[in-house]
């Protein structure tokens, strides 16, 4: 059986496929692309069993199938173009390298993997998230020298917002609560991480170009004042391509998206001071509508009109109302589950919960007269499931547990739900 070395483990590749060069001797007509989404396919249903590695080498082998996914992405992979040697050199301890034997490509089936961190379809990849890991460095795969670029931007970005996510003061946790930050996922982005709006906002937390070059400018001040080392270039040596390129990598990586969002959210309480006086007197709901208001909108257009909400944008008022009510539902889904004693932490079970509730929102609509009770009565069903499954398992569900009940007793609830409408 063919195989490949990883950090000094052979790993078995069934079905005796050729290698990537060979398949293209052997099957002309398949695309650089179509061989390299196979070769993710077959990596990443590896990654999914590969307990045997250490949670570096898996961090480092999920750094090769997203350099494989970016690679799909850039521009200069075509059928059309001439064949290039993946380069493998991605890591920077020679005794974890990476080398490629025997690479199938005959009968390799395309892997949808949950809960992997990569999901790759049939058309070019859209949905490549593992937030809870940090890329410290671009991979070498992809062979486009202004996508590296953008990759060291992106990846100064992400290593910043870990950093600064700490900092008290310029990102204070009353302020910028779990609690918040998941309300603003769940009305931005429904946590589709490749989410795009006609405006082009992009990703997790749906960051507008200007926000993106925004926050490049605010790393770039902090690296001014010592606080950070940011490595960026100069907001005036960004081009609109490389913001665009830059958007399309936010849509890859959950991690990308919610790190340009808390960075940005950032620049608008410390640098720009919005909410800042309203947080100092502990205004904190003040605080955080000026600052949702702003998101929504811009911070100069803010500026001229901040203590004049009547002369806000309805669309910037009822933006901030929403995510309130979005941070209410989780409040009372964690008072319930407190009350049932359910295991489950309630910021792993409140987004699917939260976006159920807005399904039936939209059907209900909000100014029924029996709305509350309804609402009321779905979440319930859904914690009664979770707290027999609970009991059935004496532990916590993970969220892809909590996903997959959810999607068996959606359409069962759902139907209900509408037989008593």
């Amino acid at each position: 059986m063919d195989k490949f070395d990883f950090g000094g483990i052979s790993i078995p590749i069934e079905n005796n496929y050729q290698d990537i060069r060979k398949a293209r001797e052997f099957s002309p007509e398949r695309s650089p692309r179509e061989i390299t989404k196979d070769l993710i396919g077959h990596l990443s249903s590896f990654y999914k069993e590969s307990k045997i590695l250490s949670p570096e080498k898996r961090g480092q082998l999920n750094k090769i199938l997203i350099g494989l996914a970016l690679t799909l992405l850039s521009s200069d992979i075509d059928s059309h173009a001439p064949e290039k040697e993946i380069n493998t050199k991605t890591l920077p301890d020679s005794s974890h390298s990476f080398k490629l034997e025997e690479v199938p490509a005959q009968s390799i089936q395309e892997t949808k993997f949950a809960p992997s961190p990569i999901e790759i379809k049939n058309e070019p990849p859209s949905k490549i998230e593992n937030p809870s890991i940090s890329l410290k460095s671009p991979d070498k795969i992809v062979t486009d020298a202004s996508m590296e670029r953008v990759i060291n931007i992106v990846e100064g970005v992400l290593s910043n917002a870990e950093k600064l996510s700490q900092d008290r003061k310029r990102f204070p946790q009353k302020l910028f609560s779990k609690k918040f930050l998941t309300a603003l996922k769940i009305q931005e982005s429904a946590f589709e991480i490749d989410a795009e709006s006609g405006k082009g906002a992009v990703g997790l937390m749906q960051v507008m170009p200007r926000a993106i070059l925004e926050v490049i400018r605010y790393l770039n001040k902090l690296e001014r004042l010592g606080v950070v080392n940011s490595n960026l270039p100069s907001e005036d040596q960004i081009t609109e391509k490389d913001i665009e390129k830059i958007s399309n990598l936010i849509k890859t990586n959950g991690a990308y998206g919610e790190a340009f969002g808390k960075i940005y959210l950032m620049d608008l309480f410390y640098n720009f001071d919005i909410g800042k006086a309203e947080y100092t007197s502990d205004k904190i709901t003040e605080a955080q509508k000026k600052i949702l208001a702003t998101y929504n909108w811009s911070p100069d257009d803010f500026k001229k009109y901040e203590d004049n909400e009547k002369m806000w944008p309805t669309q910037s008022t009822e933006y901030y109302q929403k995510i309130f009510r979005y941070m209410d539902t989780i409040d009372k889904i964690q008072a319930q589950m407190k009350q049932m004693k359910i295991l489950t932490d309630v910021f792993d079970l409140s987004p699917f919960l939260a976006l159920e509730i807005k399904k039936y929102e939209r059907e209900l609509g909000e100014k029924s007269p029996d709305f509350e009770e309804r609402i009321k009565g779905v979440m319930m069903d859904y914690l009664i499931t979770i707290k027999e499954m609970e009991e059935i398992r004496e532990e916590p569900l993970t969220p892809e547990e909590i996903k997959k009940i959810i999607k068996n007793f959606n359409s069962e609830a759902y139907r209900n739900y509408l037989a008593k409408k």
